[in-house]
């Protein structure tokens, strides 16, 4: 998977061909970061698998506020968490998965300054 993480062009070849084309471009491209972050060969870098979870739970919340079949919602967030106005709704989560993933970064390096531990 790490040569198609590479190239921008390949990463529709990881969804599920079930999905036959239908899910946000903009999501897969989060998740596959999510991922390669997880594929990290340092394990003081990868990111705490909380971190995991918070940043693709946002990525499964619906955009449109329509809570649909076909997008989850994870109902396990902290109420604020859940809380989106209509108008910035996709940014807001966009960035938050980004800050949930940043966040998982930075608690990497911290780890690895704090515990001195590799699983």
């Amino acid at each position: 998977a790490q040569p198609i993480f590479r190239d921008q062009k390949r990463i529709p070849e990881l969804a599920d061909p079930m999905m036959q084309g239908k899910y946000p471009a903009n999501a897969l491209k989060q998740a596959v970061a999510v991922a390669a972050m997880c594929l990290q060969e340092e394990a003081t870098t990868r990111p705490f698998i909380s971190d995991v979870v918070t940043a693709l739970s946002f990525l499964s919340m619906p955009t449109d506020g329509t809570g649909g079949i076909d997008t989850p919602v994870v109902h396990s967030l902290p109420a604020q968490e859940m809380r989106r106005d209509d108008e910035g709704s996709a940014r807001g989560q966009e960035s938050a998965g980004a800050e949930a993933i940043e966040c998982g970064s930075s608690q990497g390096s911290r780890r690895s300054s704090t515990d001195g531990s590799e699983f």
